[in-house]
């Protein structure tokens, strides 16, 4: 299964008031075998480093929540009243359907100087995403003013994740204006909330990739043309896919004779899981797996090479190549040699490989 986001996230964020303690979505109802971030962005605390912990109100068992990446707020005291806020992202999994609600509770109460949204908090559930989450993340507390406007970079570290970000900016209450190819618009409702009050002048948001990235190692830039002024936080997190078999190719025995021979392969991707085994895999019938001889090889993607052992002089030989990570064990093409036959002298017969 692709990761995508559900129909389930609800379809607009909630605000967090001033001098709020805590705040709480909406109820929604998440398919089993889902995975829900929640993106975090405040005004802060009057002077104090801001942060936050998730909780639902699901009975008989409560999620797993896990930050992802935190943004403890910096405070430039050189602006007028300090430059508080923060912008975190929590995730769990959902291994049952059921309805909820999801709740932060802030370690300071959130600080706005009029009676405005002083933040966000948005809940996004995603499906075919890993239950583990441990991609790379990229956080920045901006305390001086830049002309530059808004952007963060983050490299991907698997196939096919997506790269989201909880964004607060101190000093605008402009809109960001967002470039092709990303979006802060989630399930059909665009994320924006405004401070723009006399004393403060504050924008939160989620902002994303408006897909996935296909190739590990993809510098992403999640940026905006406008407003031009940037001074606040910024917490991008790469959403994992669930894992999928690794790729294995099976390449040309070699080294061969009367009892052994050397098996070659090449994981060629670990399907976004960690590697836990590879190695060959024989026999004399065809099809070989894991359940016939097998040697392992160490490492995890790319060449390697394994001794096959014990073979059968003037045999014809099955070998593929194999790789398991948690998602399942993959098996490359399969190659066939001919051991060498044994002369009545006891010189061996030269023998043949077939591709």
């Amino acid at each position: 299964m692709a990761l995508a986001i559900d129909s389930s996230t609800p379809s607009a964020p909630t605000s967090v008031a001033p001098s709020a303690a805590s705040s709480t979505t909406g109820s929604f109802t998440p398919p089993a075998g889902s995975v829900i971030f929640v993106f975090i962005s405040l005004a802060g605390s009057s002077g104090s480093p801001q942060s936050a912990t998730i909780s639902d109100n699901i009975v008989g068992g409560h999620l797993s929540w896990k930050r992802y990446a935190n943004n403890i707020n910096v405070v430039d005291n050189t602006v007028s009243g300090g430059m508080t806020g923060s912008t975190e992202v929590w995730y769990a999994p959902s291994p049952n359907s059921q309805s909820m609600t999801v709740t932060a509770t802030y370690d300071q109460l959130n600080n706005a100087a009029d009676g405005l949204s002083g933040g966000m908090i948005m809940p996004v559930v995603f499906t075919g995403a890993a239950t583990t989450q441990s991609g790379n993340y990229s956080i920045r507390n901006d305390s001086s003013f830049e002309s530059s406007g808004m952007s963060q970079t983050l490299t991907t570290s698997v196939d096919n994740s997506w790269v989201f970000g909880a964004i607060h900016n101190f000093v605008s209450s402009t809109a960001p204006t967002i470039p092709a190819g990303q979006t802060d618009v989630i399930d059909g409702a665009n994320t924006l909330k405004t401070d723009s009050g006399v004393s403060t002048f504050m924008t939160f948001w989620v902002q994303a990739q408006t897909s996935t990235t296909p190739t590990a190692g993809t510098v992403v830039t999640i940026n905006d043309t406008a407003p031009a002024g940037f001074e606040g936080h910024i917490t991008l997190v790469e959403v994992l896919p669930a894992p999928v078999a690794p790729t294995v190719t099976t390449q040309a025995v070699t080294n061969i004779a009367a009892s052994t021979a050397t098996g070659n392969g090449n994981v060629t991707s670990d399907g976004g899981g960690t590697i836990t085994e590879r190695g060959i895999v024989w026999n004399t019938t065809g099809s070989p797996t894991t359940a016939d001889n097998k040697v392992t090889a160490g490492g995890t993607t790319g060449s390697y090479s394994a001794s096959l052992t014990s073979l059968t002089a003037s045999s014809v030989i099955h070998v593929r190549a194999y790789a398991t990570n948690s998602a399942g064990t993959s098996y490359g093409n399969e190659v066939t040699f001919n051991t060498y036959q044994i002369s009545s002298s006891g010189n061996m017969v030269i023998g043949w490989l077939h591709r």
